[in-house]
C-alpha cells in the first residue's frame, strides 16, 4: 500500500498545495484521476502555516463528523461511513479552504494597501518587475549582478503576492535604490494585482510560450496575463520586451508604455 491508501488526508492536501490551493483545480484533478491509481509525487509537501491550518481543521472536521455518525447510527453502519469519509476527506479540505477564505480575502486587501504605502514612501526606490513563461529567475539574477549596489531582489520562488510582500515588509528600507521583483502568474489578473501592490518603474517581459497552458486555459489568456506587467506600471515607466519571441512581438499594441527591445 502507498501513501494514497495510508494517508489520504495528507495526499489530498499535497495535491491541493501543488494546485496552488485552488478548489477548482483540486476538483479537476479528482475528476481526472477518478478510478485510476494516482502517480506518486516526488516533491514532498511543504508544511506552511496555510497547509498546517487546512490539515488540522480538516482532521477536526473529520473527527466531529465521525463522532456525529457514531451517535446517530449503529456501530456497523457508522464504521463503514467513517471509512468512506476518511478515504474521501478531500471534502473536509475543500470546506477548510473555503473557511480560510473568510480570513484571507480581507488580509490580502490589507496586505496590498500596507505594502503599497511602504513602497510609495521610499521616494528614491526604483522597482524592476519581471515576468514571462521562462527566463524570469535568470534575468533577475543577471540584473542583480549588474546593478551590484543597493539592490534587493526576491529570493527563489518568492513570486506570489504574499511572497513579495514578505520580502518588502521584512527587508526593504531606505538603504536600497532598486527592488527587483520576479512576478509569477497562473491566471489573468495575477500580475495586475502584483503591480497594484508594487508599481514597476521598469517592466521586463522575457518570453511567452505554452508553458502552464492548462492553468491559463488558452494561449490568448497567457498572452493577456503576461502583458499586464506592461499595462499596470507607473505612467512614466519603461517596458523591455523580447521581440525575438513571436507572441510578444505580435502583441506589442497591448503595451501602453515606452518600449525597449
Amino acid at each position: 500500500m502507498n501513501m494514497y491508501n495510508l494517508q489520504p488526508l495528507k495526499n489530498y492536501l499535497h495535491i491541493f498545495q501543488l494546485e496552488e490551493y485552488k478548489v477548482g483545480r483540486l476538483i479537476s484533478w479528482l475528476l481526472r484521476t477518478l478510478g485510476k491509481k494516482p502517480k506518486e509525487v516526488k516533491k514532498d509537501i511543504v508544511w506552511t502555516n496555510k497547509a498546517k491550518f487546512i490539515y488540522i481543521s480538516s482532521l477536526f472536521l473529520f473527527l466531529i463528523s465521525s463522532s456525529i455518525l457514531a451517535n446517530c447510527v449503529g456501530i456497523f453502519l457508522s464504521s463503514i461511513l467513517i471509512v468512506i469519509l476518511w478515504l474521501n476527506n478531500y471534502l473536509f479540505i475543500i470546506i477548510s479552504a473555503l473557511l480560510l477564505k473568510i480570513y484571507e480575502v480581507p488580509n490580502k486587501i490589507k496586505t496590498v494597501k500596507k505594502i503599497r504605502q511602504k513602497v510609495d514612501n521610499l521616494k528614491k526606490l526604483k522597482i524592476i518587475s519581471i515576468t514571462g513563461s521562462a527566463g524570469k529567475t535568470s534575468t533577475k539574477n543577471i540584473l542583480y549582478q549588474l546593478l551590484t549596489k543597493k539592490v534587493l531582489s526576491t529570493p527563489f520562488s518568492y513570486n506570489t503576492l504574499f511572497g513579495i510582500a514578505k520580502v518588502i515588509d521584512y527587508e526593504l528600507n531606505n538603504y536600497y535604490d532598486y527592488f527587483i521583483a520576479e512576478m509569477g502568474a497562473y491566471k489573468r489578473g495575477d500580475i495586475r494585482e502584483l503591480c497594484k501592490m508594487t508599481p514597476p518603474d521598469v517592466s521586463i517581459l522575457t518570453t511567452i510560450n505554452t508553458q502552464h497552458l492548462e492553468r491559463f486555459g488558452s494561449l490568448k489568456n497567457t498572452i493577456n496575463a503576461k502583458f499586464e506587467i506592461l499595462q499596470y506600471m507607473k505612467p512614466n515607466g519603461v517596458g523591455i520586451v523580447n521581440r525575438d519571441n513571436s507572441y510578444s512581438k505580435e502583441n506589442l499594441d497591448k503595451a501602453n508604455v515606452k518600449l525597449i527591445g
